[in-house]
C-alpha cells in the first residue's frame, strides 16, 4: 500500500510541476500542454525504469565481464579484490519510475480523448 501512495504523492507532483511549467513559461495551461507534459515525464520515468530493471537482472553483467574477459585478460588474473558486478552497485527499485510512468501515461491517454 506504501508503495501505491509514493506513486501517487509522485505522480500528483509532476501534476503541479506541468502546472507551474504551463502558467510561467507558455502563459496559460491548455490541454495540449497537459498532455504532452504527462506523456513526456512518464515516458522519462518508464524508460529509467526499465533501464533500472534490465540492470538489475544481470544483463549488463555479462556484457561488462565479457568485455573484461576480451580486452582486460591479463589484469584480471592479477586482480585479487575480485569485481563488483553492476547490478551489484544498484540500489535503486524500478517499481517506483515505472509505476509512476505508467500512471502519467494513462492520465495523458485519458486526456486525448477530451482534445478535439
Amino acid at each position: 500500500m506504501d508503495k501505491w501512495k509514493n506513486i501517487g504523492i509522485a505522480a500528483m507532483l509532476f501534476q503541479i510541476l506541468i502546472l507551474i511549467y504551463g502558467n510561467f513559461v507558455k502563459g496559460a495551461v491548455t490541454l495540449d500542454i497537459f498532455v504532452n507534459g504527462n506523456f513526456y515525464i512518464g515516458l522519462i520515468l518508464l524508460m529509467a525504469g526499465l533501464f533500472v530493471m534490465i540492470a538489475k537482472n544481470g544483463f549488463f553483467d555479462v556484457i561488462t565481464n565479457g568485455v573484461r574477459y576480451v580486452f582486460f585478460r591479463r589484469q584480471m588474473e592479477d586482480d585479487q579484490e575480485g569485481y563488483r558486478s553492476f547490478s551489484a552497485l544498484l540500489s535503486l527499485s524500478p517499481h517506483w519510475p515505472i509505476g509512476t510512468g505508467i500512471v502519467l501515461l494513462a492520465l495523458s491517454i485519458i486526456c486525448l480523448f477530451f482534445m478535439r
